[in-house]
């Protein structure tokens, strides 16, 4: 067999897995989002490479192109891991090699932890984290002990979260970013944690404000082209569908807060 032929023999194969992986995921529906766009992403990434190109070589190396920009653009994302770290080898001696595998400013072979960006005044390694938090023991249930760990004002014995500080009417813990009603049992509940004027209990994204004929989701907009609905965010994938803009995450963003457009509150 020859190389051309066993390139394009790979190719195929690849393109097959593709495919076998895009009709398992869909058949789990909405249990695979992130996978589901994460897929739509590699198909419209390809999908303008046609079969135009005169020779195997010059398909594969288009190709090998656009896997490395899909690459990039899911590790901006932190949605791959990072390359190994590869250290230089060090001579025995212990002389500098000329070579930073971390990043941090000192050569590998002077670097306590090369694959570990640190400081020079800690050979290099990570700075220590601060001492573990250490709440006082409870002897009396419910009585105070006299010791704050987290720093809140409220003593450790009251403090539901006694290392993370928190405001007491949140009984020491730390408020979340976006906090809607947990009991819905009525409807509404009386509260609307995004702002956007739906009641958490009625809202299908009570974290992203959107109008309530959308179910208070974010509108999307409208478009003729894929370029229309560009919302600036390289983790989600931007596509126009049926005239209205639709925003497909690829990772969760900070905090946990989906990646699709609208403010995260």
């Amino acid at each position: 067999m020859t190389t051309r032929t066993k390139a394009a023999l790979a190719l195929v194969l690849l393109l097959a897995a593709a495919v076998f992986l895009a009709v398992r995921v869909s058949a789990g529906g909405g249990r695979h989002p992130r996978l589901r766009a994460r897929l739509d992403l590699v198909e419209r990434h390809f999908a303008d490479l046609t079969t135009s190109s005169d020779t195997v070589e010059a398909r594969l190396q288009a190709l090998a192109a656009r896997v490395a920009d899909l690459e990039a653009r899911l590790a901006a994302c932190h949605c791959v891991p990072p390359p190994a770290c590869i250290p230089c080898t060090c001579a025995a001696d212990g002389a500098a090699c000329g070579q930073d595998a971390d990043g941090d400013g000192i050569d590998d072979c002077l670097d306590r932890c090369p694959c570990e960006p640190g400081p020079s005044d800690q050979a290099g390694c990570p700075v220590p984290p601060p001492p573990s938090c250490s709440p006082c023991p409870c002897v009396v249930e419910g009585g105070p002990c006299g010791h704050d760990a987290d720093h809140d004002g409220i003593d450790d014995c009251a403090d539901a979260c006694p290392c993370d500080p928190g405001p007491t009417e949140n009984k020491g813990c730390p408020r979340p970013i976006c906090e809607p009603c947990t009991s819905c049992a009525t409807v509404p509940c009386g509260h609307d944690a995004d702002g956007d004027g739906v009641d958490d209990c009625a809202d299908a994204c009570p974290c992203r404000p959107g109008p309530d004929a959308n179910r208070g989701c974010p509108m999307g907009r409208a478009c003729q082209t894929d370029a229309d609905c560009d919302d600036g965010n390289g983790c989600s994938l931007d596509v126009c569908l049926g005239g209205v803009c639709e925003h497909k995450c690829l990772c969760l963003g900070p905090a946990g807060f989906d990646c699709g457009p609208g403010p995260a509150r």
